[in-house]
């Protein structure tokens, strides 16, 4: 009997999915136990009312994904293809241990894909199953490249024991970070209080500002602009920048009293020159162009030469 139906015997026997399927004889036997009795405890600590919690089972094989042109040459792409792989045996083990009504598989399938020869090397798939855990923040593609990066070291590959432990440390501290996230860098209270000194800050520059416009006097100059508008455009942006500016460091001049009669020194503009109407042109100005009436100076015009 294959080493995948041994264990495929014993995860029916216990009634709980196998952890390690070793087709490529990769772990010692006690490496995976130790893993086995881990991942189930992971499971069952990360499992409540409304929180199912995630398998994990690692497969160790030869067989490779068809061969795709080029898709060993973009990462993305070569991770896709993997995972897509690792997809497909998920599906082959569900399918396997189905029996009796025992399906129970739902979580994270890796395959860890060992090449034989002198250039030998490790890729590794790792897939969401079934397919609605993909768009979960539980199985995200962030979580499952940390756990594909972890088999991946060369440490990892140098020792596929110490790989595999790493693997499953991972994978618990994804599952309780699920459970219990980390509370947040920024309370409720800290906001507050950032939210506060920011507005003690406007008030206090709406004060000083508000203190020296009262005290120039009437022939004062302007105050001078402290922050020009394009200057705080690229802090707040151009909407905020203009109001801020209007708000805080923009004073209107003082309106310009109208001229009077016998006072030429008052200050005022000069008035706009009127055009004339179209209908009235004026004597120096260009005349409109007309063609002559007919029989106007000089008759009639001869008539066309024929050749």
């Amino acid at each position: 009997m294959s080493p995948l139906s041994l264990l495929l015997l014993l995860g029916l026997v216990v009634g709980d999915v196998p952890v390690v399927i070793d087709g490529c004889k990769l772990f010692d036997r006690e490496t995976i136990d130790e893993v086995t009795l881990e991942v189930r405890k992971i499971k069952e600590a990360a499992t409540t009312k409304d929180h199912p919690g995630l398998d994990l089972v690692v497969e160790t094989t030869r067989e490779r994904p068809p061969v795709v042109p080029g898709w060993w040459r973009k990462r993305r792409q070569r991770h896709d293809t993997l995972d897509d792989f690792a997809f497909k045996r998920a599906d082959e083990f569900r399918e396997k241990f189905r029996h009796e009504g025992q399906d129970k598989f739902s979580g994270i399938y890796v395959v860890i894909i060992e090449s034989e020869g002198k250039h030998a090397n490790r890729e590794v798939g790792v897939a969401a199953y079934p397919a609605g855990w993909g768009a979960d923040d539980e199985v995200s593609d962030v979580k499952r490249d940390a756990l594909r990066d972890v088999l991946m070291t060369r440490e990892a590959q140098a020792d596929s024991d110490r790989g595999l432990r790493e693997l499953v440390n991972r994978f618990r501290s994804q599952q309780e970070n699920i459970i219990r996230p980390d509370a947040p860098s920024l309370t409720t209270n800290a906001a507050l209080l950032i939210a506060g000194a920011m507005v003690g800050v406007w008030l206090l520059v709406r004060f000083v500002r508000w203190r020296d416009l009262t005290r120039a006097g009437p022939n004062d100059p302007p105050p001078i602009a402290i922050y020009q508008p394009a200057m705080m455009g690229t802090l707040f942006g151009l909407p905020a920048a203009f109001w801020v500016n209007d708000e805080l460091f923009r004073s209107l001049p003082p309106d310009v009293p109208p001229m009077t009669a016998g006072k030429p020194d008052s200050l005022s503009l000069p008035p706009m020159p009127s055009l004339p109407p179209p209908s009235a042109p004026t004597q120096a100005g260009p005349q409109p162009f007309t063609l002559p009436a007919p029989g106007a100076g000089g008759g009639e015009p001869p008539p066309p030469t024929t050749t």
